[in-house]
Parts: C-alpha cells; structure tokens; sequence
C-alpha cells in the first residue's frame, strides 16, 4: 500500500513540506482547532491570488479565536469584568441548570460552563470564567449543588447589605 501522505487531493500546498501538517498535528496531539489554524496559516498565499491568502489568513485566526475563547486560562483572556452577581444569581443558575438538562449532583461548574458555551450563552459563560475571582470557593470541579449554595450565601450577603 502507498504512503498516503505523498499524494494531496486538490493541489500541493501541503504535500511539498518535509513533514506534511495533517501528519504533525496527528503525531504531536495538537488538536483539531488548533490543527486548522496551522494549517490555513501554512497554506496562505500557496494558492496564487490575494484574496484567497486573505480568506485563509481570517480562517487561522476564526480557529484561533475560538480555541482561546474555550481555553482562556488568564485574566488577560478574560473578557471585561462583569457586574457582581446580584441577589437573583441563584435562582438564575438554577434555571439555566434545568434548561440545559444538568443535575446539581452529578453536574460540576465546568458541566454548566460548557453546555452556556454549547447552548448560545455567551454572556452567562462569561460571568461564570469571571466568578472565581469574586466569590471564594468558586472552582469548575465545583459541584452544581455546592455551587448553587454558595450563590445563595452570595444573594443572602447581598440582601444584608442592602
């Protein structure tokens, strides 16, 4: 059987590399966002025009830019700090559990901020990567029980201060 990776379907952009892309990314792990953004990127301008050098420019930075919108692990990738939770925080969370079908047992925080993610929620994904930082006790191994407690403790402080 021939190698597979000394042919390319639909030009050569890739095949002429001493190590072609799909072989790197498989063999190093990379990832499938990230695989495509090398990829775009090692291909921009192999096609012969402006245009399509442009067009794969803005796909490695669409993949970029969402790989770092599931994996922003700093401050700095943070988006801007939201208001401080307010005193319908719990009642809120406890909803969007029962929309997206998690359990406060066997659901962590994590759980929920993948499925805001998955689910369209971009901005109650946000508040949850910012949470903690303003609420102590606040991890993506959190338990969604735990968690909701400790939005209660949080709306109930509030209310107090008040």
């Amino acid at each position: 059987m021939s190698n597979p990776f000394d042919r390319q379907v639909g030009g050569d952009y890739y095949k002429n590399y001493k190590i072609q892309p799909g072989l790197f990314i498989e063999t190093n792990g990379i990832g499938w966002m990230k695989g495509e953004a090398i990829q775009h990127v090692l291909r921009m301008g192999k096609k012969g025009d402006w245009a399509n050098a442009v067009r794969d420019a803005e796909k490695a930075k669409d993949y970029i830019d969402k790989w770092l919108h599931l994996h922003a692990p700093c401050e700095a990738c943070q988006p801007a700090a939201k208001p401080e939770p307010t005193v319908t925080d719990s009642t809120k969370w406890s909803g969007i559990m029962d929309r997206l079908g998690l359990h406060t047992e066997r659901n962590t925080l994590g759980d929920l901020l993948k499925g805001c993610l998955l689910g369209g929620l971009e901005a109650e994904a946000d508040e949850l990567r910012a949470l903690p930082s303003r609420v102590p006790g606040i991890t993506n191994s959190l338990n969604l029980g735990a968690f909701l407690e400790l939005m209660e403790g949080t709306d109930a402080k509030k209310e107090a201060d008040a």
